[in-house]
């Protein structure tokens, strides 16, 4: 390596050394006793158990399982842990959420601020069953979670979770209970209001003139995410009557329903020419252009868009955005985009086509579109390598490549690229390149040129990369902290 390569600095050799001895004593004496724990707790900083416990649930479910983690929870934590996790982790198995919930109670973990568990959707018919038995572990845990501000409880969440946030938990800004399949309209009514009614019974012009109070969340309640749940339009209408500072739903609350409930809402307070709602974030399969236009009106705050790319169009009744995400779903929708962006690109610092890859976006032109652009996700062909523009704000990229060449002249004018995600467009035709294009010869000739020196972490598909190269990289990019998937 480099010799202008710093070395670790001490604490942190120190906290790596503390973290391998712990994971050591896990595995080595898996029934470790109550000594062991208390001899931690008294002699460890609790801003050092907080690093300890944040590193240990970053790491991915092969280096560390999620067992392990139960462990180290039950080893480090107690009513002073503030967050608890595990998000941005793989999901958690069924069984072994019940082991989680165990470890809470066992560390005594009331006080917390943040807490999250992603739980596999795909559950047995049997393991659906005893989800309210597994709950049923947690419940008096959650009660005493007074302080909570955000919960994410996703693929196992169920009615008596909400009940007891609406009553315990007045601090609850953030909610994600997505993929939930217990959640349905009535498990909504639990968490909104105060009375218990059978929302089956009532049409949405009922629930409309319905005069209910609210549960103390509901005045901090921000983001609450539903979507593969078995809510319908009622719950999205009760969320925007009874949560006045909600910002987002997190996603689809039910196909088509987002902007159906906003259309809804507006219209009962056309009397009322000041109401607005503050939403922020939009998510639907369905964007009619006459909803735009009553959306423009009632959400000014409005940044983040999230539409089927067949509604592109319905885009030009909104307000300036700055977030767009379009379901592309293999269709060739290139010259809508191409009107959209030539228009109110400029705009923008997020953009993620999803399911593009029958449609390749013009790599000169996207730039010239899009100067501002922060976040982008798509599929990009090159027609010239001599561009004009750069993207001087590009942080980071998921890209599906259609050449080597385009691979070269992204590199070049996205100078500051920090994260970059690179796949290579599958074979169609035998003049087409393919993945051995993504060779030793022309990443080093990218470095070689300036590119891709800012980056900090990469991941490349299926290529022809050998193990020099991954070193060359290693060698130029000083900041780099992540290689992987290189499809050996």
């Amino acid at each position: 390596m480099p010799a202008n390569i710093p070395l670790d600095t001490l604490c942190n050799c120190a906290f790596k050394q503390v973290w391998q001895w712990l994971y050591n004593l896990i595995n080595r004496h898996p029934g470790f006793r109550n000594t062991q724990r208390y001899y931690l707790i008294e002699n460890l900083l609790m801003k050092f158990r907080d690093q300890l416990l944040r590193f240990t649930f970053k790491e991915k479910a092969e280096e560390v399982s999620t067992l392990d983690k139960c462990s180290f929870i039950k080893l480090l934590a107690d009513d002073k842990t503030k967050v608890l996790d595990f998000t941005n982790s793989a999901k958690w198995l069924f069984e072994d959420v019940m082991s989680l919930y165990y470890a809470l109670e066992f560390a005594n973990v009331v006080n917390l601020y943040r807490f999250g568990v992603r739980c596999s959707v795909t559950l047995t018919e049997s393991e659906f069953a005893q989800s309210i038995n597994v709950n049923a572990s947690f419940y008096d845990t959650l009660r005493s979670m007074v302080q909570l501000t955000s919960l994410t409880l996703t693929g196992i969440a169920n009615g008596t979770i909400l009940k007891i946030l609406a009553r315990n938990c007045e601090q609850l800004k953030y909610l994600n209970v997505q993929d939930s399949k217990s959640i349905c309209d009535n498990c909504v009514v639990k968490l909104i209001l105060t009375e218990s009614i059978d929302i089956d019974m009532y049409s949405v012009d009922d629930l409309l003139n319905m005069k209910v109070a609210s549960t103390p969340c509901t005045s901090k309640l921000t983001h609450v995410g539903l979507s593969g749940t078995s809510v319908t339009l009622k719950s999205a209408v009760i969320l925007l009557q009874y949560i006045p500072n909600l910002l987002s739903f997190e996603g689809q609350v039910n196909e088509g329903s987002t902007f159906e409930a906003i259309s809804i809402m507006a219209k009962n307070c056309s009397y009322d020419e000041s109401f607005v709602l503050k939403l922020t974030h939009l998510c639907d399969s369905q964007l009619p252009p006459e909803k735009a236009s009553l959306i423009s009106r009632v959400c000014p705050d409005l940044m983040y868009v999230d539409i089927s790319a067949s509604w592109i169009n319905s885009l030009y009744n909104l307000q300036t955005i700055s977030h767009l995400s379009l379901d592309v779903d293999f269709g060739h929708y290139i010259n809508d985009i191409y009107n959209y962006l030539y228009g109110y690109g400029e705009y923008l610092t997020t953009l993620n086509l999803k399911k593009s890859n029958s449609s390749p976006l013009d790599l000169e032109w996207l730039i010239n579109f899009t100067p501002n652009l922060e976040h982008l996700n798509a599929y990009l062909e090159c027609s010239n390598t001599d561009l004009n523009a750069y993207w001087v704000k590009l942080k980071t990229a998921s890209i599906v490549i259609k050449s080597a060449e385009c691979f070269i002249v992204f590199c070049k004018f996205a100078p500051l690229i920090e994260e970059l995600d690179l796949k290579f467009k599958t074979k169609v035709s035998y003049d087409d390149d393919d993945w051995h294009s993504i060779n030793d010869t022309l990443v080093v000739s990218v470095l070689v040129d300036g590119g891709l020196l800012k980056l900090k972490k990469l991941i490349i598909g299926e290529c022809d990369l050998g193990i020099d190269s991954v070193e060359y990289i290693m060698s130029h990019c000083y900041n780099l902290a992540y290689i992987g998937n290189l499809g050996w």
